[in-house]
């Protein structure tokens, strides 16, 4: 009898361990937006590790166990760098109630004790200057069935009155 008691409260003890990697999961949803549309990006990790690489706009699943890097650029305008950090999940401190020594450290294990920020990424890139002065260029792309075609940069000239 006593075993039986004992093995029912461990087995519940088990369903409810790992509060983060139930309730949050080990992955982190990461959307990437850019205007204009059609940029690339790359996703690497603190380190330098290369995870992923595509163009904007997309939604990628990111493990929620490192920092990252993601990097956009597209021909004719400046690239940009956004840094995704990772913070503690407040779903892991619910361990210290149902899930215990367990459930930290299968949350710990698998990095769902952790969230990504932001999880948003939205940039609005600017046109890059072609001859190292402050001339602002305007940019031109031309697709065709969603694959650019081609691309033309002309000096915007500032009309006095």
């Amino acid at each position: 009898m006593k075993f039986s008691i004992f093995f029912l409260f461990a087995v519940s003890m088990l369903l409810v361990a790992s509060c983060a990697t139930i309730i949050s999961g080990t992955q982190a949803n990461l959307t990437i937006s850019s205007n204009p549309d059609k940029a690339d990006f790359t996703i690497k990790t603190q380190s330098g590790l290369p995870i992923m690489a595509g163009k904007t706009p997309t939604v990628v699943p990111l493990p929620r166990g490192d920092n990252y890097v993601v990097d956009i650029s597209l021909e004719g305008y400046k690239p940009q760098k956004v840094f995704i950090t990772k913070d503690i999940n407040m779903m892991f401190f619910g361990n210290l109630i149902f899930g215990g020594i367990i459930g930290m450290l299968i949350d710990y294990s698998n990095g769902a004790m952790w969230d990504l920020s932001p999880d948003f990424i939205y940039v609005t890139l600017q046109v890059a200057s072609l001859d190292g002065t402050d001339q602002t260029y305007s940019v031109v792309r031309y697709y065709h069935g969603g694959e650019l075609v081609s691309s033309v940069s002309t000096p915007l000239i500032e009309q006095q009155p």
